[in-house]
């Protein structure tokens, strides 16, 4: 090998030898947060409740009779405290709830109670209230709230029926009861003629 080879390998052997390393570039840790939340939901559905067919020759005393008569003290009307279907509440599991149901009735012996309100042909006014009762949600008998309306569960135009939630709908059964000023002569009056309609309103709080 001549003297120039030599000389130039052990210059390259140096400047390979004097040459920094490769710089690294570093690295940072952060963290953060996985959340997963449920909250507790609700829901109510009402349904349109048939309270029956009745004929014109009919009294509101018949009424009274087949659905329920508040009257003098609480009857239970010959279909029992369980034949209106008054929709379904649907809680998740183990959420308890309050439920009332109203109509349009601002009678202060029937506040929330059903009104149907018709005139006759001779221009006079009459005025029909029934209070309504839940006595079964989800199959559950509900407390009474009324202690002149024995077993017939939460008067819920003025007192709510409380539940707790399963997780699937449950059924609200109950009844109505007719209701009326004693000072008030409807309770002998015939029945009006044509279907009557009060709105129910339906309010879940949990």
């Amino acid at each position: 090998m001549s003297f120039y080879s030599k000389l130039f390998k052990a210059a390259s052997v140096l400047c390979a030898a004097s040459l920094p390393g490769m710089a690294h570039a570093g690295a940072v840790t952060a963290t953060g947060t996985a959340t997963f939340q449920v909250v507790d939901q609700c829901s109510v559905t009402a349904t349109t409740v048939n309270l029956g067919t009745f004929s014109k020759n009919q009294k509101m005393a018949d009424v009274a009779a087949e659905l329920g008569n508040m009257e003098a003290s609480y009857t239970v009307g010959n279909r029992g405290q369980s034949y209106l279907n008054l929709g379904t509440v649907n809680c998740s599991i183990g959420v308890p709830y309050t439920l009332s149901i109203t109509g349009t009735s601002a009678q202060s012996f029937s506040p929330g109670g059903i009104r149907f309100a018709w005139s006759d042909a001779q221009s006079n006014n009459y005025t029909s209230v029934f209070d309504i009762y839940v006595k079964s949600i989800g199959g559950v008998t509900v407390a009474d709230s009324n202690g002149r309306a024995v077993g017939a569960g939460a008067k819920v135009n003025t007192s709510g029926a409380s539940g707790v939630g399963t997780g699937s709908d449950q059924v609200i059964l109950g009844s109505v009861a007719f209701n009326y000023d004693a000072s008030m002569s409807q309770y002998f009056d015939n029945v009006p003629d044509g279907p009557q309609a009060d709105t129910l309103s339906c309010t879940l709080s949990f």
